[in-house]
């Protein structure tokens, strides 16, 4: 089975007692986040014969655990279908493939448990929604770091056509133009480091939004990455998947998660795009402190 599964056996009998020999057995499904306090996930199920053929469906997409009818013991396939947002397919969808579907062994007179568990990552990338769980951290440093530079910005960044790409790419996502901008800023201001690596392809992050090609490979490819307005477009796309699983939903809590999708509380880049955020397109200056 893939890894995303938890997978175990356990027996409703008393110790002891004395049970006519029946070659029966069960399966017990159930979908939750792998973090975040476990979330109950809607999802449907089916169990298969090793042929493909059906032999339960549970028939409705629904949360909390869900247990077949009566099996013979041996083996059979388990497929899971989560439940998937409703927003932005059209830009990237990626199938519930493989990934969602495995082989399972049942025993007689057993349960077998089959627990699929969805990570950030999975769900982010294949668009099954729960809450990203962040708390706030009110000693979060905002103040601007040594390595945040305009004039390398400007030194290493092609501004053409950017302002007109966040416009967009905002509109099209349903997300604050600001903060497209200030997230844009701090990586442009920031990812400068490695802009010697870029020619060579060396690089995992690529601006202007700096997306890792290699963690999302799912979902976006390096030629994507390397087009100003793919970037920026995939950018806002991510800040509307982060902003939808975060409650309440502040641009630190979402910048945070922008920056590393696994932090649980906010982080100094959170309080830094939120303070860039304020000083450029809430005070209007022209660069921020």
């Amino acid at each position: 089975m893939p890894g995303i599964f938890e997978i175990d056996s356990f027996s409703d009998l008393e110790i002891g007692q004395i049970v006519q020999t029946c070659d029966c057995a069960e399966i017990r499904v159930d979908v939750v986040s792998r973090a975040d306090d476990r979330q109950a996930i809607d999802f449907d199920a089916l169990i298969l014969h090793v042929s493909g053929r059906t032999i339960f469906a549970r028939g409705e997409t629904a949360a909390g655990p869900w247990t077949s009818g009566s099996l013979s013991s041996g083996a059979c396939r388990v497929r899971i279908v989560p439940r998937v947002g409703p927003h932005h397919h059209d830009f990237r969808s990626v199938p519930l493939d493989e990934v969602f579907e495995g082989d399972v062994t049942v025993r007689a007179n057993m349960t077998t448990t089959v627990t699929a568990e969805i990570s950030r990552k999975m769900s982010i990338i294949y668009d099954i929604p729960y809450e990203f769980r962040i708390a706030e951290n009110e000693s979060a440093d905002a103040s601007r770091p040594f390595i945040e530079s305009e004039v390398l910005a400007n030194l290493t960044t092609d501004w053409n056509g950017l302002g007109e790409a966040m416009v967009d790419a905002a509109e099209r996502f349903g997300v604050p133009l600001g903060w497209v901008r200030a997230i844009c800023w701090m990586e442009i201001t920031h990812g400068h480091y490695d802009v010697l690596f870029e020619p060579f392809g060396m690089n995992a992050t690529l601006r202007p939004m700096n997306i890792n090609v290699e963690y999302w490979s799912r979902l976006f490819s390096r030629s994507d990455m390397e087009d100003m307005r793919e970037s920026v477009t995939a950018g806002a796309f991510f800040l509307r998947r982060l902003r939808d699983r975060t409650t309440p939903e502040t641009l630190r809590r979402v910048a945070t998660l922008y920056n590393s999708t696994g932090e649980t509380a906010v982080t100094d880049y959170g309080a830094r795009v939120e303070s860039i955020h304020n000083q450029l397109y809430v005070e209007g200056k022209r660069y921020p402190d």
